[in-house]
């Protein structure tokens, strides 16, 4: 079976093959030959990161490829690892995105029509209330056409404008979550969605909230109560970081459908579990030395990424998101042979 290393580049070859006539159809705007090479792009990286790509370029300033991984965590890392490994040649013509930017021009042409009534950006209001202690803003968000709408469609077509609007990365870093309002507050202060990128990286600056990216480097933490954890191996563990909070929860909840989806595109996520002496002030920060170690030397061979970790009452865990299975069970028995711990791996 192919791994997402040897899909990534079986991708990359197919771009490079497609990649002048691409740009002439980009240039000479063939529409038709534009959607025949993204559908065959397309269908690479839907069997690669489990997700789409669109294209857009004029031929004089800029060719840009950008891949659509939502809010799909698997697909977020795997496109992170296919910008990552985007070969010069591609570089030195195209800007390559990993998931959607902000002020999207789809976002700013999208319509969609209510009672005989089109309606846009141009015509939905946001106000937003900071949430200081979670660093996020809840939103507000009014249209006229919400009267004559159920809640399944306004929640769908303002989830589709705001991450066109303000991109996956502020969508997923900052809006704790959105509210579809019928009426506007009079005592609240509204403004248009299309202005909401701009609010908010003006409150990020000012309250000095992290500086994210991209959606990978989102981490959230957990800590477990006592009376959940014992002192075997996989069962101790206090308190955990992850960028892939739904990963987290179906483990704990011994569920399989995120990881056999990364099985299927060719990858494994595990952990690497390490014996420590007890619990110190410098058991986090060796812990996180190791880690940033071990991820700047496995992401660089595309092999693995880390993707957090914990630590336990008797061992640290780093948990990853494994490209190569064989070569990274390789090149961990070499990174063992000069380590003072032994890492033992166990796929999830």
């Amino acid at each position: 079976m192919d791994t997402i290393k040897t899909k990534t580049k079986k991708f990359w070859q197919l771009f490079i093959k497609q990649q002048m006539e691409l740009q002439e159809a980009l240039k000479d705007q063939q529409q038709a030959k534009i959607m025949e090479l993204v559908r065959i792009l397309n269908d690479e990286l839907l069997s690669t990161a489990g997700c789409f790509l669109e294209v857009e370029g004029n031929g004089e300033d800029f060719y840009e490829c950008t891949f659509l991984s939502g809010d799909d965590k698997s697909s977020q890392l795997i496109c992170a690892y296919i910008k990552k490994f985007a070969p010069e040649r591609v570089l030195n013509h195209w800007i390559i995105n990993d998931c959607q930017q902000p002020l999207s021009e789809k976002g700013f042409q999208t319509r969609f029509d209510v009672r005989d009534v089109s309606y846009g950006v141009e015509d939905i209001q946001i106000c937003m209330h900071v949430l200081e202690d979670a660093q996020m803003v809840d939103l507000d968000v009014y249209c006229a056409a919400f009267e004559w709408q159920d809640e399944k469609e306004k929640q769908t077509i303002t989830a589709l404008l705001l991450e066109m609007m303000i991109g996956t990365l502020q969508m997923e870093a900052h809006i704790n979550s959105f509210t579809c309002v019928d009426q506007q507050d009079a005592k609240e202060e509204w403004f248009a969605l299309a202005d909401l990128y701009e609010r908010l990286l003006d409150l990020i600056e000012t309250k000095k909230w992290p500086d994210f990216k991209d959606p990978t480097q989102i981490y959230r933490a957990y800590k477990l109560d006592k009376e959940e954890i014992n002192d075997s191996v996989h069962h101790d563990k206090l308190l955990i970081t992850t960028c892939h909070p739904e990963l987290f929860v179906e483990i704990m909840n011994e569920q399989r459908l995120i990881l056999d989806n990364f099985n299927r595109l060719g990858g494994e996520y595990g952990t690497l579990v390490y014996e420590h002496e007890g619990v110190s002030e410098n058991l986090a920060h060796n812990k996180k030395q190791l880690e940033r170690e071990l991820n700047e030397l496995l992401y660089s061979l595309g092999l693995a990424r880390c993707i957090g970790g914990a630590l336990g009452t008797h061992y640290c865990y780093i948990d990853v998101a494994v490209f190569d299975r064989q070569d990274f069970k390789q090149a961990l028995v070499k990174i063992n042979e000069k380590l003072p711990v032994q890492l033992n791996y166990f796929p999830y």
